[in-house]
């Protein structure tokens, strides 16, 4: 189902940019969790370095964003992120 954050999103800036918001934070929040380049950020400097660059790349295609929503955005990305990993392992024990 859709969330209601996506509902909230598509409401305030309409479905295509809604679905390009949602997939850009997932990419940023996997590229600043799996880049070593990043791997000596705490988690609170990964998710400021994250927000500013939501926001900026937001901002240059005319998208309206608020740092409160984005915050949330990347928790739920995080989470998504985590259950994978999950997932992930939990099939290669099963294979082995």
């Amino acid at each position: 189902g859709i969330s209601l954050g996506m509902k909230y999103l598509e409401a305030k800036m309409g479905l295509q940019s809604a679905i390009l918001l949602k997939d850009f934070v997932g990419t940023i929040v996997r590229f600043l969790e799996q880049s070593p380049v990043f791997k000596e950020l705490t988690g609170a400097d990964k998710k400021e370095r994250a927000i500013s660059e939501i926001i900026t790349w937001a901002e240059t295609r005319g998208i309206p964003v608020d740092r409160a929503y984005i915050d949330k955005l990347i928790e739920e990305a995080v989470q998504v992120m985590k259950t994978e990993k999950i997932e992930l392992f939990s099939d290669i024990a099963v294979g082995e």
